[in-house]
């Protein structure tokens, strides 16, 4: 599926928008002093954005497939630090 200009456009502002809201939780999560752990809000997070997503009419094949481009886009240094290839965006994109 090819995207417009504005498309694109709309699609970067809502990855980086949840980016952003994904990272808060998990730091707020992290700065609770035990009440909430990070795995677990992670997992939780992903779990309501499956029932979102097939709510809002996505198959299970095309969910997959967003999950296993996501993984597939980046791997972790030595020292565990995360190594997100730039190409992220464009891989999803062309998927569709």
């Amino acid at each position: 599926m090819d995207y417009s200009k504005e498309e694109k456009l709309v699609i970067e502002t809502s990855m980086g928008y949840s980016y952003e809201k994904f990272w808060d939780a998990i730091e707020e999560a992290a700065d609770s002093k035990g009440k909430m752990n990070e795995v677990d809000v992670a997992v939780g997070l992903i779990l309501e954005g499956v029932g979102y997503m097939k709510g809002a009419g996505m198959s299970e094949s095309e969910l997959i497939e967003h999950i296993k481009a996501h993984y597939n886009s980046f791997e972790f240094d030595k020292d565990g630090n995360m190594i997100e290839s730039e190409a992220v965006l464009e891989k999803v994109l062309s998927k569709n």
